[in-house]
């Protein structure tokens, strides 16, 4: 457990950061595209909605890609954080909603790392959400 939080007080704040930023900002965002297009709900079904939400998803992975350039392999620093795990539940979802996303190598790398973990392959395993 204590692993995963950094003992550097920057990282440790940059990783709460994330953590808040996944929970709040991004899930926000992504909420009605992926109810409506990776676990169909009823009543997600609007589709000026749906283009909203992928827009603005698609916005906020940007930013995901921006901020993994230079930051020694994981979104908080050069160690796996709490940040990663929750960033890489959320990247999995992004990946295996259905529609056409933006090139996002940084994204994609980081995500296929998060991947090969071995605590990761039974929940980012098979590219379901």
């Amino acid at each position: 457990g204590r692993a995963l939080i950094p003992a550097d007080r920057r990282a440790r704040a940059t990783m709460e950061q994330w953590l808040s930023w996944q929970a709040s900002e991004l899930a926000l965002v992504s909420r009605y595209a992926f109810l409506a297009l990776g676990r169909p709900t009823p009543g997600y079904d609007n589709r000026e909605k749906i283009a909203v939400s992928i827009e603005h998803w698609s916005a906020k992975m940007a930013i995901v890609e921006r901020a993994l350039a230079g930051r020694g392999g994981y979104i908080a620093g050069s160690a796996l954080s709490l940040a990663d795990i929750a960033l890489g539940v959320a990247l999995h979802r992004w990946f295996a909603t259905p529609f056409g996303k933006p090139e996002l190598p940084r994204v994609r790398a980081y995500y296929e790392a998060l991947r090969q973990r071995k605590a990761a392959v039974a929940y980012l395993g098979d590219g379901t959400p």
